[in-house]
C-alpha cells in the first residue's frame, strides 16, 4: 500500500521544497468527494505503480484508505522525471471514464511473414464502472 502525506501549503513555494525532499505532488478527486492535496515518496510511488496488476490501487492518506486510479501526470519535458499526478478515488457502482492500456495477445500473421506490428493506440478510453 503506498503512503503518503496531505500537503499544508499548496502553493509554489511549499511545492518546491516538497519535489526538493523528493516527493510527488498529487491531487486526489472523485464524484460527491472533496479534493485531497497530497504527496507521495516519488520511488516509492513509481515503484508502485509499475508493480500493479489491476487499474486500481490502494493508497494511505493520513488515517483515510481508499483504491485510485492515475488520471493524468505531468513530466518534466527534459529529464522525463514526474512533477504531478492526479489521481481519482474509484468509487464501485459509479460510472466513470477510464483510460486502459492496450495489452496484444499471441502472434500476429503478418509478424511470422516478417512483418511489423504498429499499435495505433497505448491507451483506450473507456465509460464504465471500476467493477467492469
Amino acid at each position: 500500500m503506498l503512503e503518503g502525506i496531505i500537503r499544508e501549503s499548496t502553493g509554489k513555494k511549499g511545492t518546491k521544497a516538497l519535489r526538493r525532499d523528493g516527493y510527488l505532488i498529487a491531487n486526489i478527486y472523485g464524484k460527491g468527494l472533496e479534493n485531497i492535496h497530497a504527496a507521495f515518496k516519488d520511488n516509492e510511488y513509481i515503484r508502485t505503480v509499475r508493480n500493479k496488476e489491476t487499474l486500481a490501487f490502494p493508497i494511505k492518506i493520513g488515517a483515510k484508505e481508499m483504491n485510485v486510479v492515475v488520471q493524468s501526470y505531468e513530466a518534466h519535458p527534459l529529464t522525463g522525471k514526474l512533477l504531478h499526478v492526479d489521481l481519482m478515488v474509484a468509487q464501485s457502482g459509479v460510472l466513470t471514464h477510464y483510460h486502459v492500456p492496450v495489452v496484444p495477445e499471441g502472434d500476429a500473421i503478418g509478424l511470422k511473414n516478417k512483418g511489423l506490428v504498429n499499435l495505433s493506440k497505448s491507451r483506450l478510453r473507456v465509460k464504465a464502472t471500476i467493477e467492469n
